[in-house]
């Protein structure tokens, strides 16, 4: 399979507008979900140097939470002497969480998983969930039905207003709307969407209060004709629906809350 059919997920939300002391804890809530899910063992590696990098070392951010986040203070203090003007601290951040899965012989570590958190009091743009594997993973390493439990995942979590499972070669070859998050094989609405509105072949699967829907049963292959024609068949019957978000649209901020409801 093409690498370039490799699979990253973008959950959007609307703005928490939370304090990064606030926002760690409740990232943790989610990490701490995915121990014991998927290829999710709980091995949480955040290096803090490239010594660190090269031998497969770092913090731990769940367990270690206050080291985490003095790190972080750390690091905001130094971007701010070099660059000389900076944000506040915590005002807009981003919480990482690598996560490191050993080969065969424990030495050195084959795969890695990372979850971005993007969000902070002062955000522009809407909070945001990056997903994305290593390449070293191997094809499909996670099937429809992996897909469909991280979703749960994440949405038993924080509901999205949306998730983008984008595919680079389906972006660069296939997309019919360009201006739309589509991927070609899945993606998230919070909506119901029933399974006759959408063309025969593809999956309504219902995750909390809206659905997954996915193009196949099996990870897209934009390269092949057939499949690809698949893809853009639901793409068009998503726009046709009305529920196809374009990029603009979720990357646009929610309203921050009124007078006197933050804390």
């Amino acid at each position: 399979m093409d690498p370039r059919n490799d699979v990253t997920l973008t959950a959007y939300f609307d703005n928490q507008y939370e304090e990064i002391t606030e926002a760690i804890e409740n990232f943790h809530i989610f990490a701490r979900s995915l121990d014991g899910e998927l290829v999710f063992s709980g091995n949480w590696v955040y290096s803090r140097t490239d010594e660190e990098a090269q031998k497969n070392l770092g913090l731990n951010p769940v367990a270690e939470p206050v080291i985490y986040l003095e790190y972080l203070k750390t690091e905001h203090a130094r971007n701010a002497r070099e660059v000389g003007h900076y944000e506040d601290f915590g005002d807009t951040f981003s919480l990482s969480l690598p996560h490191a899965t050993p080969s065969a012989s424990n030495d050195p570590y084959d795969y890695y998983d990372v979850f971005d958190f993007q969000g902070g009091v002062e955000r522009r743009q809407s909070d945001q969930l990056l997903y994305a594997s290593d390449v070293r993973r191997p094809p499909n390493f996670l099937d429809l039905a992996g897909w469909t439990r991280l979703t749960e995942l994440i949405v038993a979590w924080r509901v999205p207003r949306y998730i983008w499972f984008d595919s680079y070669l389906y972006e660069l070859e296939g997309r019919i709307h360009k201006h739309r998050a589509w991927g070609g094989w899945l993606g998230w609405f919070p909506e119901p969407i029933d399974i006759k509105d959408l063309p025969l072949g593809a999956r309504a699967i219902p995750v909390g209060p809206g659905t997954l829907v996915a193009s196949q049963d099996q990870q897209l292959q934009s390269e092949i004709p057939a499949q690809l024609e698949q893809a853009q068949k639901v793409e068009l019957a998503l726009v046709e629906l009305g529920v196809l978000p374009t990029q603009e649209e979720l990357i646009r901020a929610s309203p921050p809350p009124g007078p006197g409801t933050r804390d």
